[in-house]
């Protein structure tokens, strides 16, 4: 069994380390070994204990998330023993990359410029020296991203729904005063009309982004600047040392079923943000990459006598761990970020007790069991319901 696997990011780095720790023969080709991937950086503390990655990629730890509803008003969501950590890709991936190749797995450095599926799996590659060849195997793993030049060489393209924007700036003294521990979500039309505004602090940078639905991407200077100038004024005359703009191929389950392409075809398998996994609601991609290729590499390892079996496999155990909860925060996302009346309830509900704790658990700590998600579901109606008769008492009375 010989398995090529293309993106060297988090889908692709621990599918390969999973793979070479199985002894099974595993190639993976990175094109921008030094590059750093556009992204907000945001990732769970519990997924470091989940993957054994190294707590010093960790630029800061958040303890804090803040929710700014149209109107001001603030929420907090304390993560207490659970933060949220902040990284920055470039650190992070390597740090991925070099633990697939400890395990046994072959790296290279090289452009993609095709890939194919008959007879066999394979690439064409031009490797950092300037040489072309090709390389074929049993599987093939395509984690290369919301661009995937696999997908595109197989006629099917990434479902890019979501176009985000962001800005790097020095993180200041009197910034880190009031970020240190601490990023923002700002729930706002004229923010973002179908997603939200971000604020991450890292090591000693500050990245403010947004995001919108692909047929709105051209207003995202705006929108940015509207996000800068609800933050506060010490944000006006930063200089920017960073501007990027990027695809979020969020992944949705409507009524009957996922609107992403198949997950494989035929011996090839999408990972990643190239299956278009980034979940609902919290735009998180990440973890969700690393899961796919941990899922991808047991398909590969538990099929590998029966390799007609390895895609349908894959498709199998994601759709029974993930599937459920994609549509649940698909379904929060549609009614929830459908205009600002909807969004100060979101952020209204979060100041009642209990919310808080439930929507880190649904959110951070992934619990996915049906009983958490049906006591999510009717604890967040409940305090909807709660919200709004509080909404028309405060009115009447005024």
């Amino acid at each position: 069994m010989r398995v090529l696997i293309v993106g060297g990011g988090p889908a692709g780095a621990v599918a390969a380390r999973d793979l070479a720790r199985a002894g099974i023969e595993t190639t993976l080709i990175e094109r921008a070994p030094h590059g750093a991937k556009p992204c907000g950086g945001a990732v769970s503390f519990a997924a470091f204990g989940e993957f054994g990655i190294p707590s010093s990629v960790i630029e800061r730890s958040v303890r804090t998330l803040t929710l700014v509803s149209p109107r001001g008003a603030r929420a907090d969501i304390v993560l207490d023993d659970s933060p949220l950590v902040m990284v920055r890709r470039q650190t992070f991936d390597s740090a991925l990359r070099e633990m697939a190749r400890a395990a046994g797995a072959v790296i290279l450095h090289g452009n993609v410029a095709r890939a194919w599926a008959d007879p066999s799996p394979g690439v064409r590659v031009t490797t950092d020296g300037g040489r072309t060849t090709e390389i074929g195997g049993d599987v093939l793993l395509a984690a290369d991203g919301a661009n995937s030049v696999v997908a595109r060489s197989l006629g099917r393209a990434v479902e890019r729904t979501c176009f985000g924007i962001q800005e790097w700036m020095e993180l200041s003294p009197a910034l880190a005063a009031r970020y240190g521990d601490r990023c923002e979500f700002h729930f706002r039309a004229d923010v973002s009309p179908d997603f939200y505004g971000w604020v991450f602090p890292k090591k000693e940078t500050l990245t403010v982004g947004t995001g919108t639905a692909l047929s709105r991407a051209r207003t995202l200077p705006r929108l940015l600047a509207a996000l800068k100038r609800s933050v506060g004024p010490d944000l006006a005359d930063k200089p920017v040392l960073r501007r990027e703009v990027f695809p979020i191929p969020i992944g949705r389950i409507g009524p009957i079923g996922m609107t992403r392409p198949s997950l494989f075809v035929g011996p090839i398998l999408f990972l990643g943000d190239a299956a278009g996994l980034v979940m609902p609601t919290s735009g998180e991609g990440i973890y969700y990459a690393m899961k796919s290729g941990e899922i991808a590499a047991r398909a590969v390892r538990d099929n590998s006598a029966r390799p007609g079996r390895i895609g349908r496999a894959y498709a199998a155990e994601w759709k029974r761990a993930f599937d459920r909860r994609y549509a649940v925060m698909s379904r929060l996302q549609d009614f929830f970020y459908r205009d600002d009346d909807r969004r100060e309830k979101l952020v209204a509900i979060h100041g009642l007790k209990g919310i808080p704790e439930i929507s880190r658990s649904l959110w951070l700590d992934r619990d996915l069991s049906a009983r958490t998600l049906l006591s999510y579901s009717r604890s967040l109606f409940a305090a909807l319901k709660e919200a709004g008769s509080q909404g028309r008492i405060a009115r009447k009375g005024r």
